[in-house]
């Protein structure tokens, strides 16, 4: 949490910057970008792992083009979750793009199953707590 509030400091001190080289239009394009760049930043520390995971996967494998699900799955996820993403997605559960009459698969479309399993994962685990 140090480094959201090192942030969330930064922040503040380039928005009073901000305030001070109205005038200066160099100066001004400078600090909107520095500031720019410390909100992304912010934006990505305060986001929840699973988006983060699956953003920098898809990143990394994918190039953040959606990709044929099946795809996605194989490379991706484990054999059983192959079959469990492609019924989500029939079910309208969980995003994904339809072309040409083939399911892609996008950033969202992970972002939502990395969630979906964790969820399921949690009521596994309360239900072996209750049991």
């Amino acid at each position: 949490m140090g480094k959201v509030s090192n942030l969330a400091a930064e922040v503040q001190q380039l928005a009073a910057e901000l305030q001070t080289v109205q005038n200066d239009p160099e100066r001004l394009d400078v600090v909107t970008q520095k500031l720019r760049t410390v909100l992304d930043e912010l934006h990505y520390e305060i986001e929840d792992p699973p988006t983060r995971l699956a953003k920098l996967q898809y990143r990394r494998y994918f190039n953040n083009k959606p990709v044929p699900v099946n795809r996605l799955a194989c490379n991706l996820l484990r054999h059983q979750d192959c079959h469990i993403l492609r019924y989500l997605i029939h079910a309208n559960v969980i995003p994904a793009l339809k072309k040409r009459g083939r399911w892609y698969a996008t950033t969202e479309t992970l972002i939502a199953y990395y969630k979906y399993r964790i969820e399921k994962d949690e009521i596994a685990r309360s239900c072996k707590r209750a049991a």
